[in-house]
């Protein structure tokens, strides 16, 4: 489930990814050398245009943090933060979608992946980096269910959840760096409890008509 880019209030803001393996093996189906060389879980999001230079001078290193929004039965987000100088992406995670989890899970013995592109165009840069297991643990004790949430609470909250994505002052500053200036956010839509809020509508839509 996908948004076109848009910017809001200075703030580029673009659909997020959560890719399985499974899916990245497909989507290289025809690039076999690429196929043989990507692999695993990736996070894929797009960045304004000096984040992305910003990164590719840094060939993809770059300070990452994540911090945890509560929401209860509206859900909690993770903030996946990576900051070069004073710039800063944010990834929105839905903590309580399966694809999340599963993404989560894997950091626990594997490094993080993430797909960045340049938006508006196809360029992209692909970044590897291993995340301290204590931080993941951390983050995962506050996972939820679909039983956790309220479908309806989740699709009202969002706009809430996006406002406090895009406050530079919703994270804590890396200890050592500079204070952040400029934010880009990759909101990762919760699709289970969209697909959830689509099939109580069709059902109630055909029951309508009986």
């Amino acid at each position: 489930m996908f948004f076109e880019p848009m910017v809001i209030e200075g703030v580029l803001v673009s659909s997020g990814r959560v890719m399985r393996p499974d899916e990245v093996n497909d989507s290289l189906a025809e690039r076999p050398a690429l196929q043989r060389r990507v692999s695993g879980w990736y996070l894929c999001g797009d960045v304004d245009e000096r984040m992305f230079y910003a990164l590719a001078a840094a060939r993809g290193e770059c300070t990452m943090q994540m911090t945890v929004l509560t929401g209860g039965a509206a859900g909690n987000y993770g903030l996946f933060a990576q900051q070069v100088g004073t710039l800063q992406h944010r990834f929105v995670l839905p903590l309580f979608e399966p694809s999340v989890a599963g993404l989560l899970e894997s950091l626990q013995d594997a490094p993080v992946q993430l797909s960045l592109g340049r938006n508006d165009t196809e360029e992209a840069l692909l970044i590897r980096q291993k995340l301290l297991v204590q931080g993941i643990t951390q983050v995962q004790t506050l996972m939820q269910s679909l039983e956790d949430v309220d479908a309806a609470a989740v699709v009202a909250n969002g706009q809430h959840v996006l406002e406090s994505a895009m406050r530079i002052d919703s994270m804590k500053r890396f200890p050592g760096l500079p204070e952040v200036t400029d934010v880009c956010v990759s909101f990762v839509i919760p699709e289970a409890v969209f697909t959830v809020v689509d099939q109580f509508a069709r059902t109630v839509s055909a029951a309508s008509f009986h």
